[in-house]
């Protein structure tokens, strides 16, 4: 998809087709838009796949569960937010401030900005919380200069706003294992399985499923279960199971894995 295209592009795009919702993902270089269309547009939908916007051909096709999963997280956040939305600030200069942000959007109104920290060490990035009718005027400033540098302007990733807006509440990160219970890692996992196919794989009742997701945001293949101790020998005699055409590895999640890695991911439930 063009990067700068808007929801007037793509129902253009989509002429004859009912659109009722058009959603964004931007994840590094690779701008997506998803639609809601009802069931009996699907197949006319379809039907766009390899005509343009622009100078870009564009691919159609159907959501898989792990993106309908995400849609719906993101409507939940979009709902607590209201009338603000979240957007990212990559490629800013490391002496970078606040009010060097403010400055660079001079004219917006933005209702908040978080610098991107880990342990306490800025990693270049910073997002921003701004009105809906604000967002374009923003991705309008991409690739303008901060300093010497230019800024990348662009939409959160699902993951990237589920992460923002459960620190900004203060909701829980997965750190803490309620007794009698434990996780465990299922590494190799198809990149379009979602939530059921996860849970028939394990065949054990699971309280919670989080996606593990790396640092540039895309799906890493693995996702974390949390379930009875009682039921961890049986889960493990999965090990090395297929589901689909991909063997899984499955073992206990150790505490290490447990308090970094569960960082970075999504729950599926």
């Amino acid at each position: 998809m063009p990067y700068m295209c808007t929801e007037e592009d793509i129902k253009q795009f989509l002429e004859g087709v009912d659109v009722s919702k058009v959603k964004y993902e931007t994840v590094k270089n690779r701008f997506s838009v998803y639609v809601q269309v009802p069931e009996y547009s699907v197949e006319k939908a379809l039907l766009k796949s390899g005509n343009y916007i622009g100078e870009r051909y564009v691919l159609v096709e159907r959501c898989s569960e792990r993106d309908l999963h995400c849609l719906q997280r993101q409507d939940e956040i979009e709902a607590e937010c209201g009338e603000l939305m979240y957007l990212k600030l990559c490629g800013l200069p490391f002496s970078v401030t606040k009010d060097d942000i403010r400055n660079f959007l001079q004219g917006i109104e933005v209702d908040s900005i978080i610098l991107d920290e880990e342990q306490g060490r800025f990693m270049g990035n910073a997002f921003i919380k701004v009105p809906k009718d604000e967002v374009k005027n923003v991705l309008s400033r991409n690739k303008k200069h901060i300093g010497e540098r230019y800024v990348i302007v662009m939409r959160c990733s699902f993951f990237e706003m589920d992460k923002l807006h459960r620190s900004h509440f203060g909701q829980s990160e997965h750190g803490d294992v309620p007794e009698g219970m434990t996780y465990v890692t299922l590494k190799g996992i198809p990149y379009k399985a979602g939530l059921n196919d996860i849970k028939d794989f394990i065949g054990v009742p699971t309280t919670e499923v989080l996606l593990g997701y790396g640092i540039d945001s895309r799906p890493s293949g693995i996702a974390y279960c949390l379930i009875n101790v009682e039921d961890l020998p049986a889960t493990l005699e999965k090990n090395n199971k297929y589901m689909n055409e991909r063997y899984i590895r499955v073992y206990q999640t150790s505490q290490s894995e447990q308090d970094v890695q569960l960082r970075y991911t999504q729950n599926l439930n």
